[in-house]
């Protein structure tokens, strides 16, 4: 079961694609839940106070293996998705991260400005406290996958 409105609307269209459009009266319902989850979390993500991870990376089937990684990498995103990034780096709600300036300043100065960053982000990461150290390294996390993003592009 999804815990977000990502993961329902992602459950929703494997559904779909494995048993095709359900009737207008069995989808209806589906949509308006995943809306009102949206606007949920919208709420959540708006209200003021400290931010809980709301993370809505979704995988078929969850490996107990992979648990941890799959919390950092979640955590990484929803620093820069919910969090410190969008506060800081979005010009406009509905600005699309690869047209952010993570990945547009890639584009000018090519992948070393990612890289340099990620190295900052993880010196400075050894005179921090854990906490702090910690969200440093999820910013080094978001840079290299904008850095994925822009090399992808150019195959």
């Amino acid at each position: 079961m999804a815990h977000t409105s990502q993961g329902s609307l992602a459950e929703l269209i494997q559904v779909i694609q494995e048993h095709g459009v359900p009737s207008k009266s069995a989808l209806l319902p589906q949509l308006c839940t995943i809306y009102e989850q949206m606007r949920a979390e919208k709420e959540q993500r708006d209200a003021p106070g400290p931010r809980r991870s709301t993370s809505s990376i979704t995988v078929p089937v969850e490996d107990p293996a992979y648990a941890k990684l799959r919390h950092v990498l979640g955590d990484a995103y929803d620093q820069a998705a919910v969090g410190k990034g969008r506060d800081r780096h979005v010009k406009h709600e509905a600005q699309p991260f690869e047209h952010q300036p993570i990945c547009s300043l890639q584009r000018i100065y090519g992948s070393g400005y990612a890289f340099g960053q990620v190295g900052k982000k993880m010196e400075e990461s050894m005179r921090m406290d854990t906490k702090a150290a910690v969200a440093e390294l999820y910013g080094a996390i978001v840079y290299i996958a904008a850095a994925i993003i822009v090399l992808e592009e150019g195959e």
